[in-house]
């Protein structure tokens, strides 16, 4: 009987538990709504408020950055903030080149080529078992050629075109095609002018899929549909119906633990049970004996 209790208790302890981190998680929503604003005296604390952030506070999380566009000074801190961290904290660096680019400064376009223009030093200390450190470096370009592209200036054009056909890493230069489009609205004289200088072999980087925060199961399939259409050359990866997302859905971690203790539970009588049969089929034929 006292296994019984046992599993109570810990099937008990489980809802409890999900309860907790789910007050956490809404607890951590709440602080992140009282947005701290990007200055040059709370730079540290709105990093980590941007790397915490959720899909319900990131347009908060915009608008701080957009009040701080004509603020220099914060511009050349996140740069110098940028080096000092990237060596060290990989997810981090990219925070900060987002907040950079969002931040639409002109002063930060040498900061953007210095980094694109690094093919061969990798920051330090960050190759981990799936990444390696040429990665790391072109995922840092890629954020950056981004970045450049959030301009939308003479300038800022003129440098996305000749590194989307220069640079030697085909990530950078997609990444690159990709945010040209994107902050062009996507107009088909965007597409026209880098299909201009863009060698053949790239063209399919302007059919790039993007992942919209609108987007449906059925208008995904039919992007990636047209995607082939286009680029028929182009081999499309084996499409695996997986009938069992649903039920993977509803089993959530709570109904986990609770089929997993009724089962146990079910185990445990059954086995008092056998053994009981057991006992009286015993004690009859002694008897009968």
């Amino acid at each position: 009987m006292y296994k019984l209790f046992i599993i109570l208790y810990l099937f008990i302890g489980s809802l409890n538990a999900t309860s907790i981190v789910q007050e956490r998680d809404e607890q951590t929503r709440f602080d992140y709504e009282q947005i701290i604003p990007l200055t040059a005296s709370t730079i540290d604390q709105f990093i980590e408020q941007a790397a915490m952030s959720t899909p319900q506070t990131d347009q908060l999380i915009r608008q701080q950055i957009q009040l701080a566009e004509s603020d220099s000074l914060v511009t050349e801190m996140l740069i110098n903030r940028y080096f000092k961290v990237r060596d060290e904290d990989f997810s981090q660096g990219l925070v900060i080149l987002s907040i950079i680019g969002e931040l639409r400064s002109p002063d930060a376009i040498q900061f953007y080529v210095d980094i694109l223009e690094n093919n061969g030093e990798s920051p330090d200390g960050l190759e981990g078992e799936y990444l390696s450190d040429r990665d790391i470096l072109e995922m840092y370009q890629a954020k950056a050629i981004q970045s450049l592209a959030y301009l939308r200036n003479t300038d800022s054009d003129s440098l996305i075109k000749h590194y989307v056909c220069y640079h030697p890493a085909v990530a950078v230069r997609s990444a690159g095609i990709d945010a040209y489009l994107f902050n062009h609205g996507d107009t088909e004289k965007a597409k026209s002018e880098l299909k201009e200088i863009l060698d053949e072999d790239a063209w399919v980087y302007l059919d790039r899929i993007r992942r919209k925060q609108s987007a449906t199961n059925e208008s995904i399939e039919e992007d990636i549909a047209a995607f082939y259409t286009s680029h028929p050359d182009q081999i499309a990866p084996v499409h695996y119906v997986t009938r069992g997302t649903k039920i993977t859905n509803f089993l959530s971690f709570r109904s986990f633990v609770f089929l997993s203790l009724l089962f146990i539970l079910v185990f445990l009588i059954l086995r008092k049970f056998l053994r009981n049969e057991n006992v009286i089929k015993e004690f009859f034929m002694h008897r009968n004996s």
